[in-house]
């Protein structure tokens, strides 16, 4: 006679925060738990009798994985990030009976909980390939999307990459521009192969201003160079070459512009027109010093619009500990605070004399006093 009971039974927690609203710092928690029964036996109110071997067996193989990872809005500010995972199985083996008889057998009864096996990815780079720009990481575990960090260990950095920058929008305790790590989006090449760089539909694409949209941060920053690869059996989008290296010039963390130099990428002030709208006449005319040919295709760029709410209106100069704005009520002060996320004054770039429009997401009815929209 033989009775086994087996289970395995796996819980898995992911905690991701990458979002553009995170204010750097943000802590993320993941719980994994394995809390199970398993049960092998007999119970009889009389004789149990065989002639052979009786055998009772209950046996658990839990596995529990906590995965967190904590990214702010490509800004970057890795918070403390935790994972809890707790095993606990119950296995029961037994036999109950008045009489037992195992004629010619033996009586074994046994309860196991034994973990399932496995080797947990430990991240090294074990080597690169240039001409694919892959990073062979064993059993990386990680899916397209996932957002990392690349630490050299005292290696050779590779080339490309940077394990840190300097990021102006978080300050350090002395208020200078603090060096954080470079985060960087994963594309999975294989289980055991990764890229590095960001997957986006071509429906993504404004043709209007050659702008790329990503629904989550990109995670890219001006400057990086990167290749165009269609997915398989997807058409090559228009304007693009399959397997050309362009360079990205970033608008925001959701948008960037790909262009054909690393200067016109890093430095495009240099190759824009700019004008004052007073210079236009008759409607369609810009008045301006220019470079342009008759019949050239040229892309309007707007200046960025600049973000605020009520708050930020009619409010005092004064701060608090690390050069965060009170934003104390002063009707008198007729002014506007732009501030950074961690609420640190930033600078719109608007000079006086500039001519702006004013929006309101609630429309007519919700405009600051004071303001029409």
């Amino acid at each position: 006679m033989k009775i086994v009971a087996q289970s395995a039974d796996i819980a898995t927690a992911n905690s991701k925060a990458v979002s553009g609203g995170l204010i750097a710092g943000t802590d993320n928690d993941a719980t994994a738990k394995v809390q199970t029964t398993v049960q092998g036996y007999i119970n009889s109110l009389g004789l149990v009798s065989v002639s052979g071997n009786i055998e009772v067996s209950a046996t658990e193989n839990p596995e529990g994985d906590a995965i967190t990872a904590g990214v702010t809005g490509g800004l970057i500010g890795v918070g403390a990030s935790t994972g809890h995972t707790t095993v606990s199985p119950n296995v029961d083996a037994h036999l109950t009976a008045i009489e037992v008889r195992a004629a010619s057998g033996d009586i074994s009864i046994q309860g196991n909980a034994v973990a399932l096996t496995g080797t947990a990815p430990d991240y090294q780079i074990l080597s690169f390939d240039g001409p694919n720009n892959t990073l062979q990481v064993t059993k990386h575990g990680l899916t397209t999307g996932d957002t990392i960090v690349y630490d050299p260990e005292g290696h050779p950095q590779i080339g490309g990459l940077t394990a840190t920058f300097v990021d102006p929008t978080t300050l350090d305790s002395h208020n200078n521009p603090s060096v954080v790590q470079r985060p960087y989006n994963v594309l999975v090449v294989d289980a055991n192969n990764i890229a590095l760089g960001s997957q986006f539909d071509g429906a993504a694409i404004d043709p209007a201003t050659d702008t790329i949209a990503f629904q989550t941060p990109h995670n890219f920053q001006s400057g990086d160079a990167v290749e165009y690869e269609p997915a398989v059996g997807a058409p090559t989008i228009g304007g693009l070459t399959a397997g050309t290296v362009y360079f990205v010039r970033v608008l925001d963390g959701f948008h960037i512009k790909l262009e054909t130099t690393l200067d016109r990428a890093v430095n495009p002030g240099s190759y824009l027109t700019a004008f004052n709208p007073t210079g236009i006449t008759g409607g369609n005319t810009i008045n301006v010093g220019n470079s342009f040919t008759n019949g050239e295709a040229v892309t309007y760029e707007a200046p960025p619009s600049q973000t605020f709410d009520s708050k930020q209106v009619d409010v005092n100069n004064d701060f608090k500990a690390g050069n965060v704005q009170l934003l104390t009520n002063t009707p008198s002060a007729d002014n506007i605070k732009f501030l950074n996320d961690d609420g640190t004054p930033r600078n719109p770039g608007f000079a006086d004399g500039d001519i702006v429009t004013y929006s309101n997401s609630s429309g007519a009815s919700g405009a600051i006093g004071g303001l029409a929209v």
